[in-house]
């Protein structure tokens, strides 16, 4: 059924959606309308689960929220986490853990407007559900009621992150900065991978050794833990593991779901010679500790590592900062742009930045220095600095660029000091004193503002973001993919971290297929002196067999590609419905987890890390019936085996009128199901799977959920599939 939502989302996306995204965890209480009234909420845990699938990465995020350090009256608090995801991200889950603690809820897609009345009305009625969204300027938020005061609330979020290809390794940024929201910091941080013959050798890249230790869990199978501590939170931390184009060229995954058939693919083309266009590059730094929870030696660190990749032999580069004794610079000339040049100057700079912020003057001697050296060139100014007046007039700053070449791009790693901004007419706001003032002047010379509020991840991805636009490249190139019984279609070319723009990095593709055969990728460009040709034949036996979240890319990639020609509430209606059938967020959906008493399922194939979560709660004071279950083999490629029978350690058996066999995905949709009638106990039944749906559909590899279903009782095992 169609619902006709313009007024909604006019109302909507005005009142709320205006509220601009940055990373900042506020307990409050519900009966007090503005979020200013909020006080800085704990996380008392976080474990984050990772695992490379392609293109992108798995992430999900185990968070406890508390209300540790606040002071309210109010007997139900409710919780509101907005957060930063990287450019790109495709949130494809959620779960709530109820006030029990000892049932899962797996939430459900829901167009906004459905998502967000259940929500306000449940918090009415002192019920208890989670609401996640994606806000207009590409951040998120999850609201949680109720918390009890003393007491914590555990949630997940699951999303695919674009990776970073190499020829040597992939990796994938931490989502550290989400932590740091805490008001009492996080001793530690537990991260989970899972061995795979693939994605070899997993490594923390940033900090110190990270050993990973190999443990068995009992139902999710073998896994690679390592502890991550609190210390290290301000540090740029990248989870990496092998490149599986170390000796190839391509990297081919394929998924067979059924009737669609989708690829992943990542392709190294060959060097060409494209030397770009010189450019003059000055860093202005200016630091203010009590700002930013952001190392200002880590950020010292990070400039010069992204300077030595970005400033190319042509270039040339200089860095003014400020100082107890003012702004200071580090040549009084442009440096050149060799590398040699940059390991010697570089290794001038001072180990960390002083805490004093001289933002006017330092801005006013960048523009002086580029006006007498030549007259053209970019700024990057990095700072944190609130210390501009709030009318504070841009005219002086235009005026002494005058008609000369000069832009201005601002990162602005300001982590702490926002303030809600009350409006008699328009909607109420997050900002911070300097964010018009950065704005107007990007705007006006032509450059680009990065940070919190601006949708930004962290400091870590803005830094190597401002370079890329400032070096953007005029590569010229085509790259063409078939099939050779068949054809591919619908094609993706994720381009995040400047990947699939350029020769310098692999070129990437997602798309859907139809028929077999072999892959065929043609590749040709343009360099300065030369033309290049190459063509890659991939064989079916090469391809690698995929995950079924290939499927969720694929389908993120689709939703923001609608979502840009949106003109009509067909349009948006049309998302809704693609999200709610793939459980891919969208502009336009939420991910809604209710409570039991309002007819929501616990997930019963769920599972934490310590143990497997089942929900029995209404039927402790009875005797179950107790089923053992055996699975051979497991993993299995072409069939498993699972056998079971009714035991009872007290003798007291009984027969069962029925029982449900159900197989489920890692996403909880229903697979295969069977009910077996009139089960005697002490029988000893088996069912035979192929690894098809009841429809006869093969499922692609992965891990399955076997579910036994009783009056009484509810069991759960773990089933591998590998094809």
């Amino acid at each position: 059924m169609k619902t006709n939502f313009t007024l909604f989302f006019t109302l909507f996306f005005f009142i709320t959606n205006s509220i601009f995204g940055q990373n900042l965890l506020n307990i409050h209480d519900p009966n007090q309308w503005s979020p200013e009234q909020g006080q800085q909420g704990t996380i008392t845990s976080a474990t984050i689960s990772i695992q490379p699938q392609g293109t992108y990465m798995d992430v999900s995020m185990y968070l406890t929220i508390s209300d540790q350090g606040t002071s309210f009256w109010a007997d139900l608090l409710e919780v509101v986490l907005d957060f930063n995801l990287p450019e790109g991200a495709i949130v494809y889950d959620s779960w709530l853990w109820m006030m029990d603690d000892t049932t899962i809820v797996k939430a459900d897609v829901l167009d906004i407007l459905s998502a967000t009345q259940n929500y306000e009305d449940i918090v009415d009625r002192n019920m208890d559900p989670s609401l996640l969204y994606r806000k207009d300027n590409g951040t998120y938020q999850i609201r949680i009621f109720p918390l009890e005061p003393g007491n914590d609330r555990r949630i997940k979020i699951s999303y695919l992150a674009p990776a970073i290809w190499s020829d040597s390794e992939v990796s994938c940024g931490l989502p550290l900065h989400i932590l740091q929201t805490s008001a009492f910091p996080l001793s530690d941080l537990q991260l989970i991978t899972f061995p795979n013959e693939t994605w070899t050798n997993p490594t923390i890249l940033g900090g110190e050794n990270h050993i990973f230790t190999e443990i068995v869990h009992p139902e999710y199978g073998e896994a690679l833990v390592t502890n991550i501590s609190g210390d290290l939170f301000q540090k740029n931390l990248q989870f990496a593991v092998d490149s599986p184009i170390q000796d190839e060229q391509v990297f081919v995954h394929k998924l067979v779901d059924g009737s669609d058939k989708f690829y992943q693919m990542v392709y190294n083309p060959p060097s060409i010679t494209n030397e770009s266009d010189p450019s003059n590059i000055l860093f202005l730094l200016d630091h203010q500790s009590y700002n930013t929870n952001i190392n200002p030696e880590e950020l010292i660190n990070e400039v010069k590592k992204n300077m030595e990749v970005f400033i190319e032999p042509q270039d040339q580069w200089n860095i003014l900062y400020s100082s107890a004794n003012g702004v200071n610079q580090l040549s009084d000339q442009w440096l050149e742009g060799s590398a040699e040049s940059l390991s010697t100057n570089l290794s001038a700079l001072p180990p960390t930045l002083d805490n004093d912020s001289h933002l006017i003057q330092i801005l006013e001697d960048g523009i002086n220095f580029i006006k007498e050296h030549e007259g053209n060139g970019d700024i990057v100014l990095t700072c944190n600095s609130s210390s501009l007046p709030w009318n504070y007039n841009i005219d002086f700053l235009l005026e002494l660029i005058g008609t000369d070449d000069i832009r201005i791009h601002i990162i602005n790693y300001q982590s702490s000091g926002f303030y809600y901004e009350n409006v008699w007419q328009g909607p109420d706001f997050y900002t911070y004193s300097n964010q018009r003032i950065f704005t107007e002047l990007t705007l006006h010379t032509g450059g680009t503002l990065h940070g919190s509020l601006e949708g930004s991840t962290s400091l870590w991805s803005s830094i190597p973001s401002a370079l890329r636009n400032i070096k953007r490249s005029n590569d010229v190139f085509e790259l063409q993919t078939s099939l050779s019984d068949g054809f591919t279609y619908q094609k993706f070319n994720p381009a995040f971290y400047g990947q699939s723009q350029g020769y310098g990095l692999p070129i990437m593709e997602v798309g859907k297929f139809t028929g077999s055969g072999d892959l065929e990728i043609e590749f040709s460009g343009i360099g300065d002196t030369s033309f290049i040709f190459d063509v890659v034949t991939v064989t079916e036996s090469e391809m690698v067999s995929a995950d079924s979240l290939t499927r969720e890319i694929w389908t993120g990639h689709k939703i923001r590609e609608m979502e840009a020609y949106v003109s009509n509430t067909g349009d948006q209606q049309e998302i809704v419905e693609l999200s709610k059938t793939e459980r891919v967020l969208s502009e336009y959906t939420a991910f809604l987890a209710l409570d039991l008493e309002q007819g929501a399922e616990p997930c019963f194939n769920c599972w934490d890390f310590d143990e497997i979560i089942i929900s029995n709660t209404d039927l402790e004071e009875e005797k179950p019936e107790n089923i053992n279950i055996q699975i051979f083999p497991n993993p299995f490629t072409n069939f498993v085996t699972i056998s079971f029978e009714l035991t009872d350690q007290n003798q007291n058996l009984s027969d069962l009128n029925q029982i449900e066999f159900e197989i489920h995905d890692r996403f909880g949709r229903l697979i295969y199901h069977k009910n077996i009638e009139n089960f005697s106990s002490g029988n000893n039944y088996q069912v035979v799977w192929d690894g098809s749906t009841n429809l006869g559909e093969k499922v692609p590899s992965g891990i399955y959920y076997l579910t036994l279903k009783t009056e009484k009782n509810l069991q759960t095992s773990a089933i591998s599939l590998v094809r």
